[in-house]
């Protein structure tokens, strides 16, 4: 069985606008993780630097000898201030050697998207 490593922290994404009065975006991090390493799910997580709320998409793909499958999962996110928040988690099954695997993890304030983060193994 493969073993699949996704621990990463990802750099944060800073939105702002020029003008004072206007309303600034948080600092947001967001990065994608297995829970637990190994065993095919897949997290993803937030944590802002002021209270946020906006909405999130996780989309994980496996491509292997067995055939395809996605997954995507989105919804809302209200994250407060610097708590990381576990906003979905996906299951990709048993992950067999040369499986091709895609995961995407977006952010978004309405239809602006803030932050996005991918892992491709």
């Amino acid at each position: 069985m493969r073993r699949l490593w996704l621990a990463c922290l990802l750099t944060p994404g800073m939105f702002s606008t020029a003008s004072q009065g206007q309303f600034k975006m948080p600092e947001l991090d967001a990065w994608i993780t297995a829970e637990p390493p190994g065993a095919g799910h897949i997290a993803g997580y937030i944590r802002a630097s002021e209270d946020f709320v906006g909405r999130y998409e996780l989309i994980a793909e496996r491509h292997g000898s067995s055939g395809t499958s996605k997954v995507r999962q989105a919804g809302a996110v209200n994250a407060a201030k610097q708590v990381a928040l576990r906003v979905s988690q996906v299951s990709l099954g048993e992950i067999i050697p040369n499986d091709h695997i895609v995961i995407t993890f977006n952010i978004y304030s309405g239809d602006r998207l803030l932050v996005s983060r991918q892992f491709t193994s």
